[in-house]
């Protein structure tokens, strides 16, 4: 991950000033390196870790993501699931949809979330599903709004 957008990107801005990068070497290392959406560890009791980032509907794609937490639910050899919700919300119909499959794989194994920025409205709604819910002090967790 670089902090500084490629050349291109800033050409329409700038327009034909010289943009000038640092080297290398003095640009901070990146605070948070990215990680796999699920990781199975080779532990005997295994714990599959989920992260949703982004907007319900749009990054965090329900088509997509409820097929995973069903596949999970399903293995034996996974015990125990831990689910990072980094989301402002979005659509219902995907909060719901995700929200049911994460209730669904509760009822049979430990599901824990945990929110370390933003947890609102339709991210609230799916760590709703687990058992219990982790912030950080300063984190901005929402409620869920009436339609």
């Amino acid at each position: 991950v670089h902090p500084w957008p490629p050349r291109r990107q800033l050409e329409p801005v700038l327009g034909s000033a010289r943009v000038r990068r640092p080297p290398a070497a003095l640009l901070p290392a990146p605070v948070r390196q990215p990680e796999r959406e699920a990781v199975r560890t080779r532990w005997s009791r295994p714990v599959a870790l989920v992260a949703l980032r982004g907007t319900i509907g749009v990054a965090i794609r329900a088509e997509q993501w409820v097929p995973l937490l069903d596949a999970l639910r399903r293995r034996k050899a996974v015990r125990a699931v831990v689910v990072e919700v980094d989301s402002p919300g979005g659509t219902v119909a995907a909060s719901d949809y995700i929200h049911g499959a994460l209730a669904r794989l509760a009822a049979e194994k430990p599901v824990y979330a945990f929110s370390g920025n933003v947890c609102a409205s339709g991210g609230y709604l799916i760590a709703a599903a687990a058992r219990a819910l982790g912030v950080q002090p300063a984190a901005v967790i929402g409620s869920i709004g009436v339609i």
